[in-house]
C-alpha cells in the first residue's frame, strides 16, 4: 500500500487516537442511555487505519460504539469524510468487513470537507437540535475549516467538538499571502494578522475565544515535541460540564512518550500529564479563590475548578481535602454536622475558616 493511503502513525497522533477512544467510550455510555439516538462527525478521517493495522480515528469510533451496551437498541449515525479517493475507498473497505446492525447508519463521503459539513449541517437542521452529536475536526493545517461551520454546530445545545489546530503550520503560513483566506474562514476574523513573528500563544489563544462565542466550556492541550516547539493544540469545546470533566480524564489517562509530550495550556499551571499526584499547585489556586467564597457546596468549588483549573474533579476534592486538614477550610454536611476527618463528601458545605485567613486566630 502506498504510503500516501496508509502511512506510520506519530506517537502523539496514536495518543490524540487513543483519548478519542476513551473520550467516546464515556460520551456513549452516557447519551445512548438518555438519549434515543446519536450522531458522530468524522471529518478528514483518512483510510482508517495506519501502517501495522493499527487503527485510525473512524474506526475507532465505529468499533467503540458497535461493543457499546449502552448503543445496542439506540440509533447512531455516523459522518465520515474524506476527499482523497484511494483513501475514500480504504475506510469504505475496512466498514464493509464489519456487520453493521439496523439500528446504525455509517456513511462514508468522498466530498471536500467544506461541501460535506454543510450537508451535514443542513442534515443536522432537520432534526430537533436536541441530540447528541460529538465532531473530530482533524485537519493536517487548517484549509477545508471554518470557524463559521463550528459555530453552526456549537449552536446545538448538545453537540461538542475536538479540533486538532495546527499552530505551528498557522504560525509558519501566516504571512503568505495565498493563505489568507484560508486562515480568514479558520479564525473566523482577520485579527490573526495582529499575530507577532513567533504568534503561536497568540493564536492559540484566538482559537480558544473564536470558539468560545459558540461554546460555554474550551479547553486545549498542547503537543510539544523534542524540540520544545509548539506542534499543535487539541481543543476541546462544549456547552455542558460533565463533557469537560470526561474529557480531562480521558487526556489525563494517557502521556506520550518518545519524542513528544503534552503539555497544559500554560506552563504555570498544575499539569494533567504528570507521573505524580502532586496537587500542590492546586492547593495554591484553591487558595488564591479564598477571599472570595464565603460557604459553598463541594460541587461549587469543583466546578469553579474544573472550569479555571487544569485538574479533574477527584484531584480538586483530594485538595480540598488537604486544605480543610491543613486549616484552611472547615467541611460540614448540610444540617451543620462535622464530616469524617480527610473527607469532602459530594453535597457538602465548605467554609474558610476566618482567623486563618485574616490571620486573627489567638495563638494562645
Amino acid at each position: 500500500m502506498p504510503n500516501d493511503v496508509i502511512w506510520k502513525a506519530d506517537p502523539h497522533t496514536l495518543t490524540k487516537i487513543e483519548i478519542l477512544g476513551r473520550y467516546l467510550g464515556a460520551w456513549y455510555g452516557i447519551l445512548g442511555n438518555t438519549y434515543g439516538r446519536v450522531f458522530y462527525i468524522d471529518a478528514f478521517a483518512g483510510p482508517g487505519e495506519y501502517q501495522g493495522g493499527i487503527d485510525g480515528s473512524p474506526i475507532v469510533a465505529l468499533d467503540k460504539a458497535l461493543n457499546h451496551a449502552s448503543l445496542k437498541n439506540r440509533e447512531a449515525t455516523f459522518w465520515f469524510v474524506e476527499e482523497n479517493a484511494e483513501r475514500y475507498n480504504h475506510l469504505a473497505e475496512l466498514i464493509n468487513q464489519r456487520t453493521i446492525p439496523p439500528n446504525f447508519d455509517v456513511n462514508v463521503w468522498d466530498n471536500s470537507n467544506v461541501e460535506a459539513m454543510q450537508k451535514i449541517l443542513n442534515t443536522l437542521a432537520w432534526n430537533n437540535g436536541r441530540t447528541p452529536t460529538f465532531a473530530f475536526i482533524d485537519p493536517y493545517g487548517f484549509k477545508g475549516v471554518s470557524m463559521a461551520q463550528l459555530h453552526q454546530l456549537l449552536k446545538r445545545p448538545s453537540c461538542e467538538i475536538m479540533v486538532t489546530h495546527m499552530v505551528q503550520f498557522s504560525n509558519r503560513f501566516k504571512d503568505t499571502p495565498e493563505f489568507e483566506t484560508h486562515l480568514d474562514a479558520f479564525y473566523g476574523t482577520r485579527v490573526w494578522r495582529e499575530a507577532p513573528a513567533q504568534g503561536r500563544s497568540f493564536l492559540a489563544d484566538l482559537f480558544r475565544q473564536q470558539l468560545e462565542k459558540q461554546a460555554r466550556f474550551t479547553w486545549s492541550f498542547r503537543v510539544i515535541d523534542r524540540k520544545n516547539q509548539h506542534l499543535y493544540d487539541l481543543v476541546f469545546a462544549t456547552n455542558h460540564l460533565t463533557g469537560l470533566a470526561r474529557m480531562k480524564e480521558a487526556m489525563a489517562s494517557k502521556t506520550l512518550e518518545g519524542p513528544y509530550r503534552m503539555s497544559d495550556r500554560t506552563a504555570w499551571q498544575s499539569t494533567l500529564f504528570s507521573f505524580w499526584d502532586d496537587i500542590t499547585p492546586l492547593k495554591e489556586q484553591l487558595q488564591q479563590a479564598i477571599d472570595n467564597c464565603g460557604e459553598c457546596s463541594s460541587h461549587e468549588w469543583c466546578d469553579g475548578g474544573l472550569v479555571h483549573t487544569d485538574s479533574r474533579v477527584k484531584d480538586i476534592r483530594h485538595a480540598l481535602r488537604e486544605l480543610a486538614l491543613d486549616g484552611v477550610l472547615t467541611i460540614t454536611h448540610r444540617d451543620g454536622r462535622p464530616v469524617r476527618r480527610g473527607t469532602a463528601p459530594s453535597g457538602s458545605l465548605i467554609k474558610v475558616k476566618k482567623e486563618e485567613k485574616h490571620g486573627d486566630k489567638n495563638p494562645d
